[in-house]
């Protein structure tokens, strides 16, 4: 019995069956079995015997139906605006809960200096490592 290549990579295979699953499963491509009826090959299509696999690949999938890919382009660019938006809540989230705690630590010092118990040049070390921390922080924002 003769081999069939495969047309993408050469290498040859017993029957068809053998031949389309290599396809799907190496090169990702859908096949559609296509019997041909004309003259030099009428006995063995008339018969049943399937002719040459027809390779679609995802490019010409794409190239025979224009709209899918207009689809694709439009849901990929809607999901990327619904992500970016997402992106944007968490980061208000994140900067909500940092000033909080910069808030909170800011007024624990402040009472400690007022009573005495911290002295003023660590609450001075204490702002300025917070403030050099914030502009770290925010330094995509500014």
């Amino acid at each position: 019995m003769d081999q069939i290549p495969c047309e993408l990579c050469e290498e040859e295979f017993d029957t068809v069956d053998s031949l389309i699953d290599h396809m799907k499963e190496t090169h990702g491509a859908t096949v559609e079995l296509q019997y041909d009826l004309s003259e030099s090959e009428a006995a063995p299509a008339a018969a049943g015997s399937p002719g040459t696999p027809q390779v679609e690949t995802p490019l010409q999938t794409m190239v025979d139906n224009p709209e899918s890919v207009e689809n694709l382009i439009e849901t990929t660019f809607n999901r990327w605006g619904e992500m970016k938006q997402e992106g944007f809540s968490h980061q208000l989230n994140l900067i909500i809960v940092v000033g909080a705690l910069f808030l909170s630590v800011l007024i624990a010092s402040t009472v400690l200096v007022w009573q005495g118990v911290l002295a003023g040049s660590a609450y001075t070390f204490l702002l300025g490592t917070l403030t050099g921390y914030l502009l770290t922080f925010l330094e995509d924002f500014l």
